[in-house]
Formats: C-alpha cells, sequence, structure tokens
C-alpha cells in the first residue's frame, strides 16, 4: 500500500521530499527551478511549455546551489502540470542502476562525487616480450 505525503496538488507524492534550495534541473535542453527531489521524481517550477499527463521528458542534470553541475541523462515523465501556476512535476522512468545511486545521494542530501577518470596506464613492457 503506497503513502501519499500532502494533500495539496502539488504534494501528492509518494516518497519523502527534499526541499532544493537555489537548484536548478535541465530539462530538454531548458534550465528550470527545481523546487524539491525525491527518490522517484521532482517538482520543477517556472514550466511553461503545455504538455500532458504521460508526456515524455530527457532530464539532463542537476545543478546544485553551488553550481556542481550532476548529469543524470535519463527519461521522465510529466506526472502533473499546471499552467495557470507554472509548475510541472515529473517521476524519473528506466532509470540505471548508476543515475540511481545519484539520484539517491540526492534525495538524502548526500554528496554526489563527479565521475571518475581511469588513469591512463603507461604501457610497460614485460621481459617476456622480447625479441629472442
Amino acid at each position: 500500500m503506497s503513502r501519499i505525503s500532502g494533500f495539496a496538488d502539488t504534494n501528492q507524492r509518494h516518497d519523502l521530499r527534499r526541499p532544493m534550495e537555489s537548484a536548478r534541473i535541465v530539462i530538454d535542453g531548458e534550465t528550470y527551478e527545481l523546487a524539491d527531489f525525491s527518490l522517484r521524481g521532482f517538482l520543477c517550477l517556472g514550466y511553461e511549455k503545455r504538455c500532458l499527463h504521460g508526456d515524455e521528458l530527457f532530464v539532463e542534470a542537476i545543478i546544485l546551489a553551488d553550481d556542481t553541475l550532476v548529469e543524470i541523462d535519463t527519461r521522465a515523465s510529466v506526472a502533473r502540470f499546471s499552467e495557470e501556476q507554472k509548475y510541472m512535476a515529473g517521476i524519473f522512468i528506466d532509470v540505471s542502476a548508476r543515475v540511481f545511486g545519484i539520484i539517491e545521494k540526492l534525495s538524502l542530501g548526500r554528496p554526489v562525487a563527479p565521475p571518475r577518470k581511469s588513469p591512463k596506464k603507461a604501457g610497460k613492457k614485460s621481459k617476456k616480450s622480447k625479441k629472442r
């Protein structure tokens, strides 16, 4: 049985929400204010593009208050949209394990480490590879 947090239209969320002060979200190449965030989805403000429940979006990144860019590159679906109040709530769909780890850290307020780059290995020749 799922539990719904809140009663107002903007509060109809199944997961606990984390307020995201001064954070932004990049959706389909456009940046919007990110009001809150959870494991399941998000609420962004200033969204003026007309959309319908179920429309697919592409969430490229989240920009934290300290201007840290967290790339998530995942799909989302519109859950609610208000043309009058200019907000849109979305839920993440088909989330990979890597993206889920990032979303989980963001929703819990944990630091998100930048992606690691594998060090280039300097190719050493082994003694066995010498010509005989």
